[in-house]
């Protein structure tokens, strides 16, 4: 009688996709680096986004003082020379008066395109990391395959 055949080792068991990025360290560590670097961006913007409207509002209120000051100081100049009823008097207010709706829309049109600009930068930033955990993901399959021989 012949000695039996000897054993094949039994192949190990290959875990799932899931349970392979769970356990697999390397990708974890780097989608973790991915998630805090998206984390920190999204808490610079705001910070960036909270100077912005701090420096808008003291720009407006500024200008809105001004305005308010240059219009009492003309009123009060016409006034003392007695050309309050003068057409020189409205064109003088009009005239100011379209200074500060340009001046306040300057500052406005500033503030939608800063405000555009961090949207366009985070969705950018965030389409990158998006790329970047689906590279990690795909280097971590790739490990599973070659240490399982898929």
């Amino acid at each position: 009688m012949a000695p039996p055949a000897p054993k094949k080792p039994k192949a190990p068991k290959v875990p799932s996709l899931n349970q392979w990025l769970a356990g697999d360290t390397a990708y974890k560590q780097q989608t973790d680096a991915a998630n805090k670097a998206s984390a920190d961006y999204a808490t610079q913007m705001a910070a960036q986004q909270a100077n912005y409207n701090t420096e808008y509002a003291r720009n407006t209120r500024n200008l809105t003082d001004q305005h308010k000051l240059d219009n009492t100081a003309s009123t009060d100049d016409f006034a003392a020379r007695g050309l309050m009823r003068s057409g020189m008097f409205v064109k003088d207010g009009t005239d100011r008066n379209t200074d500060y709706t340009k001046r306040q829309s300057t500052l406005d049109a500033g503030k939608s395109e800063f405000t555009a600009n961090l949207g366009f930068g985070q969705t950018n930033f965030n389409s990158t990391q998006n790329l970047n955990k689906q590279r990690y993901r795909n280097e971590a399959i790739q490990r599973r395959a070659a240490k399982y021989n898929l």
